[in-house]
């Protein structure tokens, strides 16, 4: 159940994980500002760029990303 991508994520050990977060990180501070552009920029999932941008929303010291909510695509942008 699940299919390849939640087989992926789940298949990731932690160091993996922060790494494919970073690289999400770096995609929308470099402009890719919807899913389907970081999706198409880093040729990772969509299951695992949502969990990364949930992780980078929820981060410890703060969020590291702000979620646009709109129509027909949520955008995000960097928090300086």
């Amino acid at each position: 159940m699940g299919g390849k991508w939640v087989d992926e994520v789940a298949a990731s050990s932690p160091d993996e994980m922060a790494a494919k977060v970073e690289r999400v990180f770096l995609a929308v501070k470099f402009g890719a500002c919807t899913v389907t552009a970081i999706a198409n920029r880093l040729c990772i999932s969509e299951t695992v760029i949502k969990r990364s941008l949930s992780i980078l929303e929820d981060w410890p010291e703060g969020p590291r990303v702000r979620r646009i909510r709109e129509f027909p695509a949520h955008r995000f942008e960097v928090i300086e």
